[in-house]
């Protein structure tokens, strides 16, 4: 099979115009997510995700929580999740997570994706793996010892909201089953995906078939890298990624050019490196196995 099922009819759906959706905020968007993407494998998911986005934030969001449902396959369905990692190891007001005697988190992580809405983390104790992985619930009536507070205005994927996590003394479960060490890769894989769908929809709002034609031809070899482990090929990914950070200049080069497109156009200033930012990681990756 050159793509799924799922993917194929997504993209049907797109030419009946099934996606052309605008949202007030990133609550509209998690509303639509949960709608169409939240209950499918995380390839179709991102990939509906990224069709059903109407801005680079989106995409991201799509991207990411693919990424985390491929490496973390015990998050519930439904739910944002966020893998918080990040700590301020310079900052003895900020001490970094760990267990208190009762088993329960303490700590604080500095970077939390969807921050206002997150329902779900997963948490590294301390900055790094080498302590282990716990789960925890957020949000309405399961935040027991979780305070999030959020940034102002973050300058990069700004309409997502960004904050920081608090624990003090909450429940959690231990994460046995997980492939952490992955996550590396299984970002900027399901943000090619992702970015596949929104460039999909984008060409063809724009009314350009061929770069049109280009984005789908990236979803085969984008499958079959899925089907045969995201993390398995690493030169294939990167060559994959790049098509498609390529596909995107040429989409924000386009956008700029269009009389009406303003917000669009401001939004690839802002937020366009999203589909090249992990280039550099992936070339270095690639060096180190040659």
């Amino acid at each position: 099979m050159s793509i799924t099922l799922q993917t194929a009819e997504s993209i049907e759906r797109l030419v009946d115009g099934q996606f052309d959706r605008k949202f007030v905020d990133e609550a509209a968007y998690k509303m639509a997510w949960q709608g169409e993407s939240a209950d499918r494998n995380p390839f179709d998911a991102a990939f509906t995700g990224g069709m059903l986005a109407d801005r680079l934030s989106w995409v991201f969001v799509a991207a990411y929580q693919s990424a985390l449902r491929a490496c973390f396959p015990l998050i519930p369905d439904r739910v944002y999740s966020t893998f918080a990692v990040s700590e301020n190891t310079l900052d003895a007001a900020l001490p970094g997570t760990s267990l208190d005697a009762s088993g329960r988190l303490v700590g604080t992580k500095t970077w939390i994706a969807s921050s206002r809405l997150v329902d779900h983390l997963v948490v590294t104790l301390g900055p790094g793996l080498d302590g282990g992985l716990v789960a925890a619930f957020v949000g309405d009536g399961a935040g027991d010892g979780v305070k999030l507070t959020h940034r102002d205005n973050p300058g990069f994927l700004g309409d997502m909201s960004q904050g920081f996590a608090t624990f003090e003394g909450t429940p959690c479960t231990p994460v046995l089953e997980h492939r952490a060490t992955s996550f590396g890769l299984a970002e900027p894989f399901f943000i090619a995906v992702a970015g596949t769908g929104y460039l999909l929809r984008e060409f063809r709002r724009l009314n350009l078939p061929r770069q049109q034609a280009a984005a789908e031809q990236c979803l085969p070899a984008l499958w079959s890298l899925y089907g045969a482990g995201f993390d398995s090929d690493v030169p294939l990914l990167l060559e994959l990624y790049e098509a498609v950070a390529g596909l995107g200049k040429a989409c924000a080069a386009e956008t700029g050019n269009r009389v009406g497109d303003g917000d669009i156009a401001r939004d690839w200033s802002a937020n366009g490196r999203l589909l090249g930012m992990y280039g550099g990681g992936l070339r270095r990756r690639v060096s180190r196995r040659s």
